[in-house]
């Protein structure tokens, strides 16, 4: 008997599909892979311009605007990790180029396992048992950096400077909630969880505790 039309249909769907995963796949490799961070810039409502992220290694972090470097989160004695309940408070130590500063990654009281959680701007202050999942990243206040002003570099010197997020998202992948991805768009805080207009960093790349 001859192949019923369903079977014809069937087969020439899986013919296809066979098509797109090769090509997907060449087009993966051709392009490199995980060579680089690929994550896409934060999309969620920002309507200040934002810096486009930097081309950095696949496991760093890319900062771009109020400062620019690719920096990795290192084993240091002032890193915390801690996950229970509700509740996600880690300080990771970052490192790269002249860049040192400390990455505060918060969900206070509505972490819910892995998954996306938006990084709106702050209701309460770091530590504030809210229910909103925060980012800051603060400077040591030693080397020196390269930051854009007024679309020109200046070598700055370090400062205490806090960062915090204002828009984004904070993923969650592993299991014990210990890893994920970033793509933020912090702000200068001026304290009182207000922060500087148009003085923006673009924060874009995987990050881990130790």
């Amino acid at each position: 008997m001859g192949m019923s039309e369903r079977t014809r249909r069937r087969a020439v769907l899986l013919g296809l599909a066979g098509i797109v995963i090769v090509v997907g796949g060449a087009s993966w490799l051709i392009s490199g892979g995980l060579r680089h961070t690929t994550l896409a810039h934060p999309v969620t409502a920002f309507s200040e311009p934002t810096p486009t992220p930097m081309d950095c290694p696949f496991d760093h972090l890319a900062l771009a605007g109020g400062i620019n470097e690719c920096a990795i989160p290192i084993p240091d004695a002032s890193s915390t990790c801690s996950v229970s309940g509700h509740t996600l408070d880690a300080v990771l130590r970052l490192s790269g180029g002249d860049l040192g500063a400390w990455l505060y990654i918060e969900i206070m009281g509505a972490y819910a396992g892995p998954g996306k959680y938006d990084l709106p701007p702050w209701p309460g202050p770091l530590g504030a048992s809210d229910g909103q999942a925060k980012l800051a990243i603060q400077q040591d206040g030693t080397g020196a950096i390269w930051q854009y002003v007024n679309g020109g570099p200046i070598l700055r010197y370090g400062t205490d400077e806090l960062w915090q997020s204002v828009a984004g998202v904070l993923t969650i992948t592993g299991s014990d909630g210990r890893s994920g991805t970033l793509s933020a768009i912090l702000q200068l805080s001026v304290g009182h969880n207000e922060t500087v207009s148009s003085s923006t960093i673009s924060v874009v790349g995987p990050w881990h505790c130790s």
